[in-house]
């Protein structure tokens, strides 16, 4: 009865964090595709009736904004592919119909990996455009107001963001050990669901002479042999 209980309570427990997940995730994708319709609505703004077009005759604040809109779309396009890609590998990790689950974890390492580069440029950018504002302004407001307050709001971003990628990281692994063993094992004329003998790796074959079932608090999976 404890290990049944145990084995359910860590049921639960991953599939809150499958849900935690996928929250984040899909807030990231909705973020990332409003970027994306904002950024082509300006470009096309600028290049149109923005007093600029694509030979770059920049005038208007002294830069060319369809050009800084235009590597934010993109950027904001890689990054919804990105978002629905781990968004479909937490949905293969602990779907019936997927042929080969023990891959659903690297459907995430895009995610990772792209958002890491993010996070740790988050500081520098934000530095970098403020350093820039403050050299071309001689405003005392923006001096003691927007600088200060741009800044505030790019640390909170910035621990925003590294919160989700911990979160999003910690998930891969669990989802990663979960497909470690096969979800269907075959012992004799019984199935047994999500469960690994450890004979096997052990020697190659299923051995019925240590008889115990054992399991891992807050894991669905566990090992198994039987007498």
């Amino acid at each position: 009865m404890r290990n049944s209980t145990e084995q359910l309570c860590g049921k639960c427990y991953m599939k809150e964090r499958e849900d935690t997940g996928k929250n984040i995730i899909r807030f990231h994708l909705l973020l990332t595709i409003i970027g994306f319709i904002a950024t082509v609505i300006t470009t096309v703004w600028d290049l149109s009736t923005g007093n600029q077009h694509i030979t770059g005759r920049c005038v208007w604040a002294g830069f060319c904004v369809w050009k800084g809109t235009l590597v934010s779309s993109v950027l904001c396009l890689v990054l919804s592919s990105v978002n629905c890609l781990a968004l479909s590998g937490i949905y293969r990790a602990s779907s019936w119909y997927e042929t080969n689950p023990r891959n659903s974890y690297r459907f995430m390492f895009p995610w990772i990996a792209i958002y890491f580069i993010l996070n740790i440029s988050i500081l520098p950018i934000s530095i970098y455009f403020l350093y820039t504002w403050y050299q071309t302004s001689s405003s005392d407001k923006i001096i003691q107001v927007y600088i200060p307050l741009i800044g505030v709001f790019s640390v909170l971003l910035l621990l925003l963001c590294v919160h989700h990628w911990f979160k999003i990281m910690f998930l891969c692994l669990d989802i990663r050990e979960r497909v470690v063993v096969d979800p269907f094992l075959r012992i004799g004329d019984r199935v047994v669901l999500g469960m690994e003998d450890p004979s096997i790796s052990i020697i190659g074959s299923i051995s019925r002479s240590s008889a115990k079932l054992s399991s891992k608090k807050n894991k669905i999976i566990g090992n198994v042999t039987f007498a």
